[in-house]
């Protein structure tokens, strides 16, 4: 992604967002994908108006030079990941760690399994159903960013929303590995010929990652005991995020889970335990930057995402059902 690419979307997030605040006053991720969805419809209008318009093209562009998929997968959620862990109570975690357990795997499976059926139905069978698999990992988790903001608003006990919390942050971690192992099977490239292959594969990502998370987390907040410096602190939890989750991609175990752990270890332990009030307050005002910053970014691009669909009769009808599938099934 080249510097002029980042800036646009710099650009465009503080434009959106500054619509939102002083117009529609609706939550700041809503709110960006309805501006965003608003100017992609305004673009492709235009180029219907006045065909040969270079601007949608110019748009379409833009989002295939972004590379969507490698940088969000590489780079934004484990940030987005470590940030919201960051607030999880985990004391009130390990209290019904089997409610998290159980939602975040089986349910997320199950949520899965549920959606590549029903959009295989949508598709009328045209699509093969290890691909409706593949999307079905994409659709069934939450978004822990979006559950974190609803739990502030809605203000629920806090044994419960620790379960929505712990349960929306490691559904992506589960989802990223089914999603990974069913790509891998659609693409022949896997190597994975049996139910009990594509298992013992889950769980050694998953419980690997977790170890993973746990050494990489300890490790810095051994390191930040020993020091009272926030500026280093923070300098210590970035790199706990890139390294945890580079060596779990090196390595073949989940990075989300990874630096979920890794995020429920210092947001628990380094901010009581090794951090000074002032370190605290720096560490978590700044990654509660990070996180509004690339949640922005997120939902601006899934709603320029509206530029790069080749609209048909029947790809509407797919999109509705899909749409409400997602909601039933969720």
């Amino acid at each position: 992604m080249s510097l002029n690419l980042v800036a646009i979307l710099l650009l465009l997030a503080a434009v959106f967002g500054f619509v939102n605040y002083r117009w529609l006053r609706l939550p700041a991720p809503i709110g960006m994908l309805i501006v965003a969805l608003m100017v992609s419809g305004g673009i492709i209008l235009l180029d219907r108006i006045v065909p040969g318009s270079p601007l949608e093209r110019w748009s379409q562009n833009l989002l295939q030079s972004a590379n969507l998929a490698r940088v969000f997968l590489d780079v934004v959620l484990a940030f987005m990941l470590f940030a919201g862990s960051l607030h999880v109570d985990l004391a009130e975690l390990r209290n019904h760690k089997w409610a998290v357990l159980l939602l975040a795997t089986a349910g997320t499976l199950l949520a899965t399994a549920l959606f590549a059926v029903g959009i295989w139905v949508v598709f009328l069978g045209r699509v093969p159903l290890v691909w409706c698999v593949v999307l079905g990992a994409i659709l069934a988790p939450t978004d822990p960013i979006a559950i974190a903001g609803l739990l502030r608003r809605v203000g629920l006990p806090f044994g419960l929303a620790a379960v929505i919390a712990g349960e929306s942050l490691f559904n992506d971690g589960v989802a990223v590995v089914v999603f990974g192992l069913a790509r891998g099977v659609a693409e022949g490239r896997s190597g994975l010929v049996s139910t009990q292959a594509v298992g013992m594969a889950f769980l050694s990502e998953a419980i690997g990652g977790a170890a993973l998370g746990f050494v990489t987390g300890y490790i810095a907040y051994r390191a930040m005991r020993l020091i009272d410096e926030y500026n280093l602190e923070l300098t210590i939890s970035l790199a706990l995020v890139t390294v945890s989750y580079s060596l779990a991609q090196n390595i073949g175990v989940s990075g989300p889970i990874a630096v979920v752990v890794a995020g429920l270890l210092i947001g628990n332990q380094a901010t009581r335990f090794a951090m000074s009030e002032v370190a605290r307050a720096h560490v978590t005002t700044f990654w509660a930057l990070v996180d509004e910053l690339l949640n922005a970014l997120l939902f601006l691009l899934i709603g320029l995402e509206l530029l790069a669909v080749n609209f048909s009769v029947a790809s509407i009808g797919a999109v509705i059902g899909g749409v409400l599938l997602a909601v039933s099934v969720r």
